[in-house]
């Protein structure tokens, strides 16, 4: 299990996030740096049930200080033969920023992202609208939306 205690410069064993922050990193001295998501962008509108897309977003570090955020993206996905999470994790990057700079980061979802198990246990991805978020947490962030189709 890796240690959650605060190391010398006040950041946990587990990341560069300080302890108990989002969205910002707090270091012992006080400063902080913020970030932000923007142009959000899916490589197509639809996707048949075997094909893949990108999502891909910007995050900026909007202060003067250095540090790390971790970008995620869920899905949702309704109107399916079984109910599905509120928001499913489809995955993650962890991203340094230096004061002020801008990466984009870019995910790919296919059939095993976007696919459940049915009640017949059987792997399944039905045609559909797929909501897409990305954010630095399970909640808000940047929203877009596809569709499955045969």
């Amino acid at each position: 299990m890796a240690d959650s205690r605060p190391s010398a410069d006040g950041f946990t064993g587990c990341g560069r996030r300080a302890v108990g922050s989002s969205p910002h990193s707090v270091r012992e001295d006080g400063h902080y740096t913020t970030f932000a998501l923007s142009n959000l962008h899916l490589s197509a509108s639809s996707v048949s049930t075997s094909g893949t897309l990108t999502v891909s977003a910007d995050l900026t570090n909007t202060r003067a200080v250095a540090g790390d955020d971790v970008a995620q993206l869920y899905i949702h996905e309704d109107g399916t033969s079984i109910l599905q999470p509120v928001r499913r994790l489809e995955g993650f990057q962890r991203v340094t920023l230096a004061p002020g700079q801008t990466k984009t980061v870019t995910f790919t979802l296919g059939p095993s992202n976007i696919g459940f198990y049915n009640n017949l246990g059987q792997f399944a991805v039905e045609p559909g609208a797929v909501n897409v978020y990305v954010g630095d947490s399970s909640v808000g962030g940047l929203q877009g939306q596809f569709t499955v189709h045969n």
